[in-house]
């Protein structure tokens, strides 16, 4: 799954002139997302309802990635294991049992977003 902050471009790229961007990027937006993946593993991955832990290999797989590219940044979140989109989206035979795409969706919309924008007025405060 694939974001792209739209509607922040001034933002980032006033961070990416200040040499700003890395660390916003490193110190606050990596740490919340690590977050993020950690509490789904927790809450989605660890043997809840429906979704029984058998070797761990799912839950073990989700990561995250920061994608900066000029004055845009990316963010992807998934797996490598070829069982996990029949989870997140169910199939003919096995419901939907993963909710990853809409939690990752509200995390960025919200709590990135305003990480971003923060640290930019933080940044410019000074």
């Amino acid at each position: 799954m694939e974001f792209r902050v739209e509607g922040l471009n001034n933002v980032i790229q006033t961070l990416n002139e200040l040499g700003r961007l890395d660390e916003v990027v490193k110190n606050k937006i990596r740490p919340s997302l690590a977050g993020f993946v950690g509490k789904i593993k927790s809450e989605q991955m660890s043997g809840r309802p429906g979704l029984n832990v058998v070797t761990g290999d799912l839950r073990n797989s989700l990561q995250f990635e920061v994608i900066e590219s000029g004055d845009s940044l990316e963010f992807i979140v998934g797996s490598d294991v070829e069982y996990f989109a029949a989870h997140q989206y169910g199939t003919d035979t096995l419901p939907k049992r993963l909710y990853v795409e809409e939690e990752w969706t509200e995390f960025v919309e919200g709590d990135i977003l305003t990480l971003i924008e923060d640290s930019a007025r933080e940044i410019l405060q000074k």
